[in-house]
């Protein structure tokens, strides 16, 4: 008999069904973006780091709230609500990558995508195996794991899992929105004495 010991918790994938899509498309294509690289060719993104705000984005916002509430729910087992802090488009052209990070201060964070591409976000595992014996990467031996950009897609994540996309080689600009979350109210629980009071 086999038991899981511990897990990682698992990518959320939901498709967004609202006849407004195309329409999405086109503003972000319009907004305007950052001009910073780092002297890195990186993505770059919006201007407006709070873009769920736009009133264009009111039914996706939706969504994505309800989304974050079942993910909670189901997995984190939580009825604390989470909020929606920063949100923001990125916009990858040819031959830029989006660099390895994480996202501090977020419980939960997310993708967005507004076109199929060929660039992939791959997720990278902090497990650091001390040998390699097998013949095939299974869901409890993988070191990373990669969900194609498709149009339309949600994905949920935990914030603190390390994250990239590799160079886009694609003549086709690759549109996707970020966010990030955090409890409305407060964390913890006063019984356990570990209730921090955030509004």
């Amino acid at each position: 008999m086999y038991q899981v010991m511990f897990s990682t918790p698992p990518l959320m994938l939901m498709k967004y069904d609202g006849g407004d899509f195309n329409d999405l498309v086109e503003y972000v294509k319009n907004l305007s973006y950052s001009n910073g690289t780092n002297g890195v060719q990186s993505n770059v993104p919006s201007n407006n780091r709070y873009i769920l705000g736009d009133k264009i984005f009111v039914n996706l916002k939706t969504f994505i709230k309800d989304c974050i509430e079942d993910y909670a729910r189901d997995i984190l087992l939580s009825d604390q609500e989470l909020k929606i802090t920063q949100s923001w488009i990125n916009k990858t052209q040819t031959g830029a990558i989006h660099t390895l990070h994480y996202h501090p201060n977020s419980v939960l964070s997310g993708v967005f995508y507004f076109n199929n591409h060929s660039s992939p976000i791959e997720f990278i595992s902090d497990r650091k195996d001390q040998f390699s014996i097998g013949k095939y990467n299974n869901e409890f031996t993988n070191n990373s794991y990669t969900v194609p950009a498709q149009e339309s897609v949600l994905i949920i994540f935990p914030s603190y899992i390390f994250h990239r996309v590799n160079v886009n080689d694609n003549v086709e600009t690759r549109y996707s929105m970020s966010f990030n979350t955090f409890p409305a109210y407060g964390m913890g629980f006063e019984d356990s004495m570990s209730y921090v009071k955030v509004s």
